[in-house]
């Protein structure tokens, strides 16, 4: 296929406004308040702000839709113009909100999310993968109900029992490990740990955790036991070098005075 000259220049200038003009801009959380874990039965409180939020502000309106694993979660929505200035505020409750639309034409240029509830049950417990919950996903829903995911955030959720349990567990993975790094058989220890493992999956964690600490009681005795017994062949070792010296010293000193009574017998 050949071109001609001014079919060149035309696709040299459509690729310069190309270039020049960038990607749109792209919905942006700009700040984000969301913990990392929390208690089950816990209520918390988490908050984002949205940015950028249109690719053609001429007449990209949508609406935000979010959703959460909180109980009795309640949201609250707010809009803010350019200033940051308050446009309006709604809230909602339930663990799935359809907020009102964004709307350029309304000078909305940030919306404010926030969402409050309790921390839900751990659902399964899992090991060594921490058990989570979603603390809020956020939507944006166009005009004909194309979804687009802006972010979501999780956090680790945990009894006092699931932690203790984790914890006890964790501390038999580390003395099993030291005992086998020390050369030490430690089967019945790893038996019980997997064993602690099962359970625990098994969402029993005050069994699970009475076997992980049998688990790291057996597997630390275990090392006691060995580096007693040796230190005891040492103390042997080293005792029977003594013997052995003190064999070689005392012949010394009896073959010296045996020699030196027989010199003095033949002067």
């Amino acid at each position: 296929m050949s071109w001609s000259p001014s079919s060149k220049v035309l696709v040299g200038l459509l690729l310069v406004v190309a270039v020049a003009a960038g990607p749109a801009a792209a919905l942006t959380v700009s700040n984000e308040d969301a913990t990392e874990e929390a208690q089950v039965g816990e209520q918390i409180t988490a908050e984002f702000t949205l940015e950028e939020l249109y690719q053609n502000p001429q007449t990209d309106a949508w609406t935000l839709g979010g959703q959460t694993d909180l109980r009795s979660a309640t949201w609250t929505v707010s809009y803010y113009d350019q200033q940051g200035n308050q446009i309006n505020a709604t809230d909602y409750g339930g663990p799935n909100v359809s907020a009102g639309g964004v709307d350029p034409a309304d000078g909305v240029s940030e919306v404010r999310v926030q969402v409050t509830g309790t921390v839900p049950e751990i659902d399964e417990h899992t090991y060594p993968e921490k058990e989570t919950f979603l603390v809020a996903e956020l939507n944006q829903v166009r005009e004909g109900g194309t979804l687009n995911n802006v972010d979501s955030w999780r956090a680790q959720h945990y009894t006092e029992t699931s932690r203790a349990t984790r914890e006890a567990i964790a501390a038999a993975e580390e003395a099993v490990q030291e005992a086998k790094d020390a050369g030490v058989g430690v089967e019945d220890a790893e038996s019980t740990l997997q064993s602690a493992v099962s359970v625990y999956k098994g969402d029993n964690p005050q069994e699970a955790q009475t076997l992980a600490e049998q688990a790291q009681s057996n597997a630390e005795s275990a090392l006691a036991d060995a580096q007693q017994t040796q230190s005891r062949n040492q103390l042997l070792l080293y005792g029977g070098i003594g013997v052995v010296a003190l064999l070689v010293v005392g012949g010394g000193v009896y073959l010296y005075l045996n020699s030196r009574e027989s010199h003095d017998k033949l002067g």
